[in-house]
């Protein structure tokens, strides 16, 4: 049980630095992208629905820049359980959790089908158009994959929320199973990744949809245009249908997260329930706890 509750201790915590690292990133190149395109687009009047997305763009930004200064900071806030007495009856909310995690991750694999039929079919067509043979071929060849990119990082995104969804109950159910002192700070620390992810993905939505759909208004009455720019239009009109819906469903699945973090958090009989390792300041560290009997054999006697 120890092998399997370090194990996944150090999964999450890879896991968290990982997303703290790339909130920071993408947030400073958004912070950049507003100073250097920001000023260009007024100038070109540009048309409504790309300052409407380009807004959107610039409050995804912000939100992943300020969840990694979240995920950093508050990390210190969380107090870790020091103590406790391990043969304690766990309380209620114990099993509450445990049902809400598992929910969690359960309806996540229901409402992934949509996602994972996208990625099914939009791999093999990019595959069979060349666009991975000529992003290989170069520096020049690379350049192809900004616009796939662009097109694709709503579905990126997407998935990388769903991911957090399926693989982050899984841990923190094996820390509350193995009774961890991990697991309070894990959960909030998760709950802000997974709201974060979500919450992205649905204003890089907001962000894509004018534009789509004003792609797709306008091609709509053309006929004669090639097969490849075709099949374009038709991933581009499926990606456009699936995105909103998929982005309300998985902010819905936040809620069984949200709800065992105010027991994990302040409950007192949580020192009795996590009291196995340690979570401080991002390392994970063993820490033995002696037992009542023990720590009066290892004090020394007075000197007489």
């Amino acid at each position: 049980m120890t092998a399997l509750r370090v194990i996944s201790e150090r999964l999450l915590l890879l896991g968290l630095l990982v997303c703290r690292i790339v909130f920071l990133v993408f947030g400073l190149a958004v912070l950049g992208a507003i100073f250097a395109l920001g000023a260009f687009l007024r100038s070109q009047h540009a048309s409504p629905a790309i300052l409407a997305a380009w807004g959107w763009i610039r409050a995804t930004g912000g939100l992943f820049l300020g969840a990694a200064v979240l995920l950093f900071v508050v990390r210190d806030w969380i107090r870790v359980p020091r103590a406790g007495d391990g043969q304690a009856k766990a309380p209620f909310w114990v099993a509450l959790i445990a049902a809400c995690l598992a929910a969690q991750a359960t309806l996540a694999v229901v409402y992934s089908s949509g996602i994972r039929s996208l990625w099914q079919d939009a791999i093999p067509a990019l595959d069979q158009a060349g666009v991975f043979r000529e992003a290989q071929s170069g520096a020049q060849g690379s350049m192809i994959l900004v616009p796939v990119l662009a097109v694709l990082f709503v579905p990126i995104l997407e998935t990388a929320a769903l991911a957090s969804l399926i693989a982050a109950p899984a841990l923190l159910l094996l820390l509350l199973f193995t009774r961890s002192r991990a697991f309070p700070k894990s959960l909030v620390l998760t709950a802000i990744v997974q709201a974060t992810l979500v919450a992205g993905s649905s204003m890089a939505t907001n962000a894509f949809l004018p534009m789509a759909q004003a792609l797709l208004s306008q091609t709509a009455h053309v006929t004669d245009m090639p097969v490849e720019i075709q099949q374009a239009l038709a991933g581009l009109r499926r990606i456009a249908a699936l995105i909103g819906p998929t982005a309300h469903t998985f902010a819905l699945l936040l809620i069984p997260m949200a709800v065992g973090i105010p027991f994990a958090m302040f409950s007192r009989r949580a020192e009795g329930v996590f009291r196995e390792g340690s979570f401080e300041r991002g390392r994970i560290r063993e820490t033995h706890l002696p037992e009542p009997g023990e720590a009066a054999l290892n004090t020394p006697s007075p000197s007489p």
